[in-house]
C-alpha cells in the first residue's frame, strides 16, 4: 500500500512537472509568433508578402539602404522654397498662361470707329486689308511752308468749289485755283489718298487753305460758328492745316455721301443716321482712313478733316498773288 502511494505521488510530480514545461513551451512560442507578426506588419517585404487587410497605404514605405558618397534623396514636395521654379513664356509663378501675349497688336476691322468701338455701318467696295488703326505717317514738320498739292502728287481729283461760282454764296471767293497745304498736312493727304486707291478710290478735294480774305467773305455770308469759323478768331483752313474732301471712284464719280458740299443741315452731321445705308458706308469709310492717317473730324461737316497737328502751324496771311 506504502509503495503504491509513493509511485502515484510521484506519478504526479512528473505529470505535474510534464505539464508546467509544455505550458512553459507554449507560451514561449507564442511569443515568438507575436513578435514575428510585428516584424511583418511593420516591414511587408521583409516576409516576402504584404499582411491580408492592410493596404499598402497605412504602410510607411521601406527605407532603402544609403550607398557610399551617395546623397540623401529628397521628395518633391520636401524641396527648399527658395528653388527657383522655370515658368513657359508669359506666365508667371502664381499665374495661368495668358491668352494672348499683351505687346500683341491687333488690327482693326472695316467698320471701326476712330475710338475703336464698331461703327453701325461698313464700307462699300473693296477694302484693303492688313492696315493698322495706329499708323502714322512720318512727316516733316515745318511751319508756315505752304506747298501746292499737286506738285507733290498730281493723282488727286482737285475741285475748289471757292474758285468758281459752284458754292453756297453764288460768288467766286477765290481769286486762283491753288490747292495749297502745310507740307506736314499735304503729306499725311497723300499717305490716306495711296490708301484708298488700293481700294480704287481716290479724294477729291473741295477745299485747303483759305486766305484770310476769303474767311471774311465766308463768315458775312453765314456767320455761323458750326459751319464757317469766325475771321477774328481765324480758321484752321487759314493754317494750311484742314481739308474738305470726298471720294471719287476710278472714273471720277462722286460716291453716294449724305449730303453734298456745304450742306448747312443736319444731314451734314457726321453721326446724322436717317441717309441711306450706301451714304452712310462711303460717309464712314472715308472717316476712318482719313482718322488712321492723323486727322480730326468735326461733328457738323462730314467733308471736313483736320490735321491733328494743326496747333503746331501759324495763322497765315498770305494772298493767293503772293505765291509763284
Amino acid at each position: 500500500m506504502r509503495i503504491d502511494r509513493v509511485f502515484r505521488s510521484t506519478g504526479l510530480r512528473v505529470l505535474a512537472v510534464f505539464l508546467v514545461m509544455g505550458l512553459a513551451a507554449c507560451v514561449f512560442a507564442g511569443c515568438a509568433l507575436g513578435n514575428k507578426g510585428k516584424d511583418l506588419a511593420l516591414n511587408p517585404e521583409a516576409g516576402g508578402s504584404q499582411l491580408q487587410g492592410t493596404s499598402s497605404a497605412q504602410l510607411p514605405p521601406a527605407a532603402e539602404p544609403s550607398r557610399p558618397g551617395a546623397s540623401p534623396v529628397h521628395p518633391p514636395s520636401q524641396a527648399s522654397p527658395s528653388t527657383p521654379v522655370s515658368s513657359p513664356p508669359g506666365v508667371s509663378p502664381t499665374q495661368t498662361p495668358s491668352a494672348v501675349p499683351p505687346s500683341t497688336p491687333v488690327s482693326s476691322s472695316p467698320g471701326t470707329s476712330p475710338g475703336g468701338a464698331p461703327s453701325q455701318v461698313e464700307p462699300s467696295g473693296p477694302v484693303s486689308q492688313g492696315l493698322s488703326p495706329v499708323y502714322r505717317p512720318e512727316v516733316t514738320w515745318d511751319p508756315g511752308e505752304l506747298v501746292e498739292l499737286k506738285d507733290l502728287d498730281d493723282s488727286f481729283m482737285i475741285d475748289l468749289r471757292y474758285a468758281t461760282e459752284d458754292n453756297f454764296t453764288g460768288k467766286k471767293i477765290y481769286s486762283q485755283a491753288k490747292c495749297l497745304l502745310v507740307r506736314g498736312t499735304a503729306e499725311k493727304l497723300i499717305a490716306a489718298n495711296r490708301e484708298f486707291a488700293e481700294m480704287g478710290y481716290r479724294l477729291k478735294i473741295w477745299d485747303a487753305y483759305r486766305p484770310p480774305s476769303a474767311q471774311r467773305a465766308l463768315w458775312e455770308a453765314v456767320p455761323d460758328p458750326a459751319y464757317v469759323a469766325n475771321p477774328e478768331k481765324g480758321s484752321i483752313h487759314t493754317k494750311g492745316a484742314a481739308v474738305d474732301v470726298t471720294l471719287v471712284d476710278a472714273e471720277g464719280n462722286e460716291l453716294p455721301m449724305p449730303t453734298g458740299f456745304d450742306d448747312f443741315s443736319e444731314k451734314a452731321a457726321i453721326d446724322y443716321d436717317g441717309c441711306a445705308e450706301e451714304q452712310a458706308r462711303n460717309r464712314e469709310l472715308l472717316a476712318e482712313v482719313m482718322v488712321r492717317n492723323d486727322f480730326a473730324r468735326i461733328e457738323s461737316e462730314w467733308w471736313h478733316f483736320v490735321d491733328n497737328q494743326a496747333s503746331r502751324y501759324p495763322m497765315l496771311d498770305v494772298e493767293f498773288e503772293d505765291i509763284e
